[in-house]
This record gives C-alpha cells, sequence and structure tokens, in this order.
C-alpha cells in the first residue's frame, strides 16, 4: 500500500518581536509533540508551509529561520523522516515597498482597473512586476539557497513562489501548486475581501495546460496564503471556475487566520471542495488593553491509495495553556471530531489517474525481475584513462537530429573523451531492447534527445536510466530536441542542454545551438572522467588545513594560479631603467603575481619590496629616493602615499627612464586606476613606464585553481563549473565559496579517501555573506548616512552601488555625478568632506581608499567587493533612510523624488 505523508505548518513569524524569548519553549513543546505524532501518523514525505515563515522578510529573518528549520528537520531525521519542503510566501514574506512609488499606488485600484491586471498577467517588462520582484526579492534569494530536501520535479510560475512539484513513490503521482496570494498586500490597511489569484499564475508553473498536468497526477493539493474568503470577488469565481475547479485538487491549504479548521463543501453533486486551514505556529497578537493572546498549533496529513481509491485523514494539533502557565500541543477536539488514534475519519478521495503498478488486495505479488549486471562492476573492469562512455537514447523520428549532434561530436571522440554509442550501431542479429539494457549497464552518460516522439514512447527506458543513476555512477543529461512538454517527465528536474532550454530546432542557426550543446557536455564529461579516475588516486603524502589550500586572507600557495598577464609582467620586469605599474582591483592577486613573475625571471638584481600602510617601509623608501638604489624597488600600495612622495617617485620614473639605467627598475602596484592618475597628475611621464592590468581571469584559469585545491584536499567539486561561474573572473572570490562548501561538509583538512563535494555555490552562499555581514554591514551603514545633512542625499549610497557593480573596484566621483544628476549638489558636499568621513567611522580606512586629487573612491578590501556585490541593496536603502529608492532592471539602482527633497 502506498502513501504519502505530510506535516502542514504556517505562519512561524520568524523574528516577530517578542518570540526571541518565548521560541525556544515553544520550540521544546512542538519538537516533543512532533515525536508523539511521528508515531501516530509518520513518516512524513513533505513538509507544507503555508506562508508567513519571516514577520517584516529581512535578511536576518530569513537567516534565522533557516537555522530554525535545520533544528526541524534534525529532530525529524532522528525521528526517521526527511521530508521535502514546499512553501508559498504570505504578506509577511516581503519588504513593503514604498507607498508613494506611482506603480504601487496604481497597484491600489486593481479590481477596478482591467488594464493594470491585463498588463501584470501579460506582460513580462510590466512595472508592477518589478514591483513584486522586488518585494519578494529577500523570500525568494532565501528559497533558491535554503539546505533543506527539494522536490526532484519543481517548477516555478508567474510570480515569486508560485510552483508546481510532482512527487512520485511507486508510480503513484503527487501533485502540489503553490500560488502567491499576498502579491497585491503591498502597504498597510485592510486587504480582506480584496486580494487576487490568477489563472496564468496555474497555467505558467504547469507548463501552459494546468488541466493535462493534472490528469497526469493521482491526487493533487493546492497552497496558498490566504484563504478565498481573502480575494475579490473576481477572484474567487477564478479560483473555483478555472483554478480549482471541483475534482481538481483534493485539499487547498492555507494559513493567515492562526486558527485551525477544515471545510468540505459540495455544490450541485460535484466533486467537493476541502479547505484545510492551518492553525499558527507562533502566533502573538497585543491588544490596546494590554492583552497577550497567544496561539500555537500545526497538523499532519496523509493520504493512503489503494486499488481503486484513495482515503484522506488529518491530524491537527492545538496549543493549550494549562492553569499552571506552561504550554502543551494536544489534538483540536475543539474544531475536528477525531478517531481514538487523534486522526479524523478517513475521507475517500477520488483518483484522477489511476496508477499503473496499484495492486489489488490480495492479488499475488509479481515475480522479482532478472537481476541486471551491476554498473559499478562494469566500470569498475575499464582502466582509469579510458574514454567516458556515451549512450544517445533518441525517437526513431528523431533520427535527423542524432546524425546532426554525432557530427558535432566528432571532435570528443578524435580526442579520446568518450566512446559514443547509439541504435545504430547495433549488430545485425541482435534484439535492440536486450542490447539497450545490456550497453546501459556499461555506459557513464546518458544523452536523451527530448521530443514528443520520444517522451510518448520511451516512458519505461526513462526510468531504467533514472533508476541506474540513483548512485550518482551514471549521468543523464537531456537535450531539448523539439518543443514538448518535458518539464513535467521523468526528466523534467535536470538541467537540461542547450542553455536556457530552448528547442533545437527553434534556434535559428542550427550549428550554434549544437556547439552550445557540445560545449556544456565537454564541461560534464571531463568532469565525470575526472571523478571516475579519482578513486584509485593515493591520498596526498602532506595533511594541510583547507584553510591553507582555500585561502580566504593572506597570499594563497597552494592554490596559486599563475594570472593570465604573467607572461606580460615577467617581460617587463626584465626590461630595467622603465617604470612598470601593476594596477588591478583589491584582491585580485597583484603583489603575488609579482614576486612570482620575479622569481621566474630569475635575475641577479636584489629585490627590495615595500609597501606604504608600514611606517619603517615608508621611511626606507624615502631613503632609497635620496641615496639612490640598484636592483628591482617594488613598492606596493602605492595609492596610499601622501602627494608629495607620488611626486618623488614619479620624477624617480622620469629620471630612470630618461638615463637608460641598465641596473635598477621601479614597479609600484597599486589598485585602479593607477596608470591613469600618474599620467593625469605626472603628463611627463608619458611613454616612460608601461602597466600591466591584473584585470579578471578567464574560466580555465578558475578551473586551474579549483583542481589544485581538489588535489590538495583529495576532494572532487562535483559543480567546479559552478563555482567558476559564480566566481565571475575573480580568484579570491573563487577561494571563499570553495573553503565554505569544502567546510559546510565537515571537510578540514585533507582527505585520506578522495571525498566527493556535492555543494554548490548557491548552497553556501548565505553562510558566506552571514560572515561578512557581521564584518561590515555596521559601517557601510554609518556611511551612507554620513551626508543626510545635506540634501538632496544620497551621494553616498551611489557611490557604494557603483562599487557593487564595478568590477575594477574603484568609481570616479566625476562619474557617479554624470550617473545620478539630480545628487550633483551632494556629490559636490561628499567630495569636500569624503576624506574626514572616513577617517571618524572606525573601520573605514581599512575599507576605502580615497585619492582626492584624482577624486576616486576605491575598494581596499577584496571580501568587502565581494560582499557589496552580493548585498541586498533595496533592504540596505530602507534601513539607512534612503525611502525613494527602487532598483530598475535596466537601470540600476534608481532614486525617487522623494529621496531628494
Amino acid at each position: 500500500m502506498t502513501s504519502f505523508g505530510w506535516l502542514h505548518l504556517s505562519d512561524l513569524h520568524q523574528g516577530l518581536e517578542g518570540q526571541g524569548w518565548l521560541w525556544p519553549n515553544v520550540r521544546e513543546v512542538f519538537l516533543e509533540d512532533l515525536a508523539k505524532l511521528h508515531r501516530l501518523c509518520g513518516p512524513w514525505d513533505i513538509v507544507l508551509f503555508t506562508g508567513d515563515l519571516t514577520q517584516r522578510a529581512g535578511d536576518q529573518e530569513f537567516t534565522r529561520l533557516t537555522k530554525t528549520l535545520d533544528g526541524i528537520w534534525e529532530h525529524l531525521r532522528d525521528l526517521g523522516s526527511d521530508p521535502i519542503l514546499l512553501a508559498v510566501p504570505g504578506n509577511h514574506d516581503l519588504v513593503r515597498p514604498n507607498p508613494k512609488n506611482p506603480a504601487v499606488r496604481v497597484m491600489g485600484n486593481w479590481n477596478s482597473d482591467a488594464d493594470v491586471r491585463n498588463e501584470l498577467w501579460h506582460d513580462p517588462g510590466s512595472p508592477y512586476r518589478s514591483v513584486i520582484a522586488d518585494a519578494f526579492a529577500h523570500y525568494t534569494q532565501w528559497w533558491n539557497a535554503h539546505p533543506l530536501p527539494r522536490a526532484r520535479s519543481y517548477r516555478p510560475g508567474l510570480l515569486p513562489g508560485d510552483f508546481a512539484a510532482t512527487i512520485e513513490k511507486n508510480d503513484v503521482r503527487l501533485g502540489v501548486v503553490g500560488l502567491n496570494s499576498a502579491f497585491l498586500q503591498l502597504t498597510g490597511g485592510d486587504y480582506e475581501g480584496k486580494l487576487a489569484l490568477g489563472l496564468g499564475q496555474i497555467q505558467e508553473a504547469c507548463g501552459g495546460d494546468v488541466a493535462d498536468w493534472a490528469r497526469a497526477h493521482d491526487v493533487c493539493l493546492l497552497l496558498t496564503h490566504h484563504p478565498p474568503g481573502w480575494l475579490g470577488q473576481a477572484a474567487r469565481q477564478a479560483l473555483h471556475g478555472e483554478i480549482a475547479p471541483p475534482g481538481r485538487f483534493a485539499v487547498h491549504h492555507f494559513g493567515h487566520m492562526h486558527e485551525g479548521c477544515t471545510q468540505t463543501l459540495s455544490v450541485g453533486g460535484a466533486e467537493p471542495w476541502r479547505s484545510w486551514q492551518a492553525a499558527s505556529l507562533f502566533g502573538l497578537e497585543s491588544w490596546a488593553d494590554g492583552r497577550v493572546e497567544r496561539r500555537h498549533g500545526y497538523a499532519a496529513g496523509r493520504i493512503k491509495f489503494e486499488a481503486d481509491a484513495a482515503y484522506l485523514r488529518i491530524w491537527p494539533r492545538i496549543g493549550l495553556q494549562r492553569k499552571e502557565g506552561f504550554w502543551r500541543l494536544v489534538p483540536d477536539l475543539t474544531s475536528f471530531d477525531l478517531e481514538e488514534d487523534q486522526g479524523t475519519r478517513p475521507e475517500q478521495l477520488s483518483l484522477r489517474r489511476r496508477p499503473k503498478a496499484m495492486p489489488a488486495r490480495g492479488a499475488p505479488k509479481k515475480a522479482a525481475p532478472e537481476p541486471v549486471p551491476s554498473t559499478a562492476a562494469a566500470r569498475s573492469a575499464r582502466p582509469p584513462g579510458a574514454p567516458v562512455r556515451v549512450l544517445m537514447s533518441h525517437a526513431a523520428e528523431d533520427s535527423t537530429l542524432a546524425a546532426e549532434l554525432r557530427l558535432h561530436l566528432s571532435p570528443l571522440r578524435r580526442e579520446g573523451l568518450i566512446d559514443l554509442w547509439d541504435s545504430s550501431r547495433v549488430e545485425a542479429g541482435l534484439e535492440v531492447a536486450a542490447e539497450l539494457e545490456r550497453q546501459l549497464s556499461d555506459t557513464d552518460v546518458v544523452i536523451v534527445l527530448l521530443s514528443s516522439s520520444y517522451l510518448s514512447s520511451a516512458y519505461d527506458e526513462t526510468e531504467r536510466m533514472l533508476a541506474r543513476s540513483a548512485d550518482g555512477a551514471l549521468r543523464v543529461i537531456p537535450i531539448i530536441a523539439r518543443p514538448c512538454d518535458w518539464s513535467e517527465s521523468p526528466l523534467g528536474s535536470i538541467q537540461p542542454l542547450p542553455r536556457g532550454g530552448k528547442p533545437i530546432t527553434k534556434w535559428s542557426d542550427r550549428d550554434e545551438a549544437w556547439l552550445d550543446v557540445a560545449r556544456g557536455l565537454r564541461g560534464v564529461l571531463a568532469s565525470f572522467k575526472q571523478r571516475r579516475t579519482a578513486a584509485g588516486e593515493a591520498a596526498p603524502a602532506e595533511i594541510i588545513s583547507i584553510g591553507d589550500i582555500f585561502r580566504t586572507t593572506g597570499q594563497p600557495d597552494v592554490t596559486f594560479v599563475e594570472p593570465s598577464q604573467m607572461t606580460q609582467l615577467e617581460i617587463y620586469l626584465r626590461i630595467m631603467g622603465q617604470g612598470l605599474v601593476v594596477e588591478g582591483p583589491s584582491g585580485i592577486g597583484k603583489t603575488t603575481a609579482t614576486r612570482k613573475a620575479l622569481e621566474k625571471a630569475r635575475q641577479q638584481w636584489p629585490e627590495t619590496y615595500l609597501t606604504s600602510k608600514a611606517r619603517e617601509d615608508v621611511e626606507r623608501l624615502d631613503a632609497a629616493v635620496r641615496t639612490g638604489f640598484t636592483g628591482h624597488l617594488v613598492v606596493d600600495d602605492y595609492h596610499h602615499l601622501d602627494d608629495h612622495r607620488k611626486r618623488q617617485l614619479a620624477d624617480l620614473i622620469k629620471t630612470m627612464a630618461d638615463k637608460n639605467r641598465r641596473d635598477a627598475k621601479l614597479t609600484i602596484i597599486g589598485i585602479n586606476p593607477v596608470g591613469d592618475s600618474l599620467v593625469a597628475g605626472f603628463p611627463d611621464l608619458v611613454g616612460r613606464f608601461v602597466t600591466v592590468s591584473m584585470a579578471t581571469q578567464p574560466r580555465e584559469k578558475l578551473d586551474e585553481l579549483v583542481r589544485k585545491g581538489e588535489a590538495a584536499a583529495h576532494v572532487v567539486f562535483l559543480r567546479r563549473s559552478e563555482f567558476v561561474e559564480a566566481a565571475a573572473g575573480s580568484f579570491f572570490t573563487l577561494q571563499q565559496l570553495c573553503f565554505q562548501a569544502a567546510m559546510t561538509q565537515g571537510i578540514v583538512e585533507t582527505q585520506p579517501v578522495k571525498t566527493e563535494i556535492k555543494l554548490g555555490p548557491r548552497d553556501v552562499l548565505n553562510a558566506v555573506l552571514d560572515n561578512l555581514k557581521f564584518k561590515y554591514y555596521r559601517p557601510l551603514s554609518a556611511f551612507a548616512s554620513t551626508d543626510e545633512s545635506s540634501p538632496p542625499r544620497g551621494a553616498v549610497l551611489a557611490l557604494l552601488w557603483l562599487l557593487s557593480e564595478e568590477k575594477e573596484g574603484h568609481v570616479l566621483l566625476h562619474d557617479a555625478r554624470l550617473r545620478y544628476p539630480t545628487l550633483a549638489l551632494a556629490f559636490e558636499w561628499l567630495g569636500s568632506h569624503m576624506q574626514r568621513c572616513l577617517e571618524e567611522i572606525p573601520q573605514l580606512s581599512s575599507l576605502f581608499c580615497y585619492q582626492p586629487g584624482a577624486g576616486v573612491l576605491s575598494v581596499e578590501d577584496p571580501q568587502l567587493k565581494f560582499y557589496l556585490a552580493q548585498m541586498s541593496w533595496l533592504d540596505f536603502a530602507r534601513r539607512t533612510g534612503h525611502h525613494g529608492v527602487r532598483l530598475d532592471p535596466r537601470r540600476g539602482l534608481v532614486f525617487g523624488a522623494s529621496e531628494n527633497g
């Protein structure tokens, strides 16, 4: 007998004022009750969370939410359940936009303005959609990054939080749809009877045909935050007539009202609507007379499938405060009639799809299938350097497309990277299906050409492939050959090729489409080959701390990779007498690269390294300028020198070049734009020095860094290409992400056996940002508030935003003034007060460098550059008193009228 069990939670309100001291006791009571209920109706496959996970949708609240849910899941795993999480946002899970925003004001006329409704539903570039996306940005970021188990088949919808998911067990398919019902609740006020749901939300989530999607499932559930009574009349009609007509959903789950109840309603003999309102997990209401009312509760549910029917039951729980003052969770007998096991009576459900493998009661069990050859055993006989064996699976109707793909994979075959096989290579006299099964047992990667023909004819074959991939040894790669509803197939949860899931036949240039596929396959295949051969490698002789392998401070040693500019650096360092400027963003590796290049140059000249940040080094620099020097003099952090010493070094460069000194060379290292500022300040230096710009690094250099780390730590990053992509050309960012991924997986030093790191960059990004936020948020907030007494305000906020967008790590006040002309007076004020601001606020002088002569503000700390690029700007603007700010997809940070006066 197959069944699905779930918990229904709602209205946690993480971050609610007064919750901090009360929650630990509530949590203890909740976890104790979960253990009791688990014995009655567990295990649970899903947790359905119907909104208001947080109180104000702040970054810190979502961080604490993750910690709270982690603790709940740890307890559930101890009990024997490891459920996936499915959730929709509530009205407390959004950051309210500025009510004076024109789009927000117009959306207030939703129920009376058809043009607003039509534009939001049908125009992806609508400003109303932008407002909604910004409001739910923190929820979306949290959902994309949370570490809890997820549904394998999950498709997002039109608005933030919309989705359709499929959960399968023993050929029984449970469908769950979640819709955002809070997207209109953008300001304060009474919204009862004024909210909306749209047919487009569910159609988009279900791939364009909700009726077909629903028919492909045995039972479906619907989630919203608000009950139907909070919708406007037109939205209620759409809900009951188009979104959830009778029989489509077995139960509509929602929260918001803080009290648990259930209702079953049948109209005119039609299939009934069942609504299940969740109690608040943590409800806390304060009244004007000083009363405080608390509500706590949750519920569990289960659907059992038999030969020709399914049965639904609910186990509702409610918080009860004893007269002595302590709380307990007990069966909710006030709102429900319960059986002896504390659950409702079984209620029969109509099946939408008859399960293929549902045995009748008393039916004899099928004979066990014949054993299939072990995939792992077949592979173990191959030498480590053997090509990756690739099986191409496609429908007969797609033979032409398969031939095109074979042609574009020819380079991979010639390089010995792959051994490609498909049904066209079956020898005469062999039965195709049997030969496919045999080949599958000895295959590393399966490429599937998806089309409507394939989906209609190869369901069983696909199931076998996915079953073989469960141990991680076989990799399945879908390629969208022709338009089809692949997202709801068993392969729907796997990232397809080409990029964006655009079908091959829809590309204007088909060769370009196949080239995109071949490049994607090359990365996957190379990673797979390395992973397959890694098992036979011996552990490194030296055990190294993971912090020394992936360095997050200081200069790397183990994972040092020569930047792409290394040859250029080495050549120019050999030319004595000519000045050299090495510039680039902070943390890009300028100093390390210069030292390594000098080592490779192997010249006989002495080398002296000085930094302007050390007083004794500045004194040695003064002496070298006065008395002269031979060999290499390298001056680091040039941008921190005062104007007098910059003038002296400029004169020295000119003199050495003019005298054609063959025994001395001056090299200056600094953050951008050192070269331009030298020329601007000292025009006579033109032609007397060269500049090497340490820009972002290419993918192959970043990939080399990860591989060096893998070798030293004896690990394999299964999602290496994602880390390389997320680093955006920065060695430092890549070091940060790899270090955090290893630490999160419990790897603290070189491993005795090869260990797979399964996490990706998005899995660890929040942890990295949490650490950086503690370090930077307070000084940045103080900095952003320095111009509040000099309207129009916003100049510092604009500079910080531009620094987050600027890859080179610096911004000119002149350019910022041109970008934001309405803030011209603020920039003028800031230009004369910047140095004082940096000196008066602790920490700022170590984070930024301001060069008054050039009017350049630069980031000194590479960790700060990474943090600025990832920061939640709307929340930061709001918390620093910039209430007229919004994010425009094309223009970036935009200052509204209220901000300027």
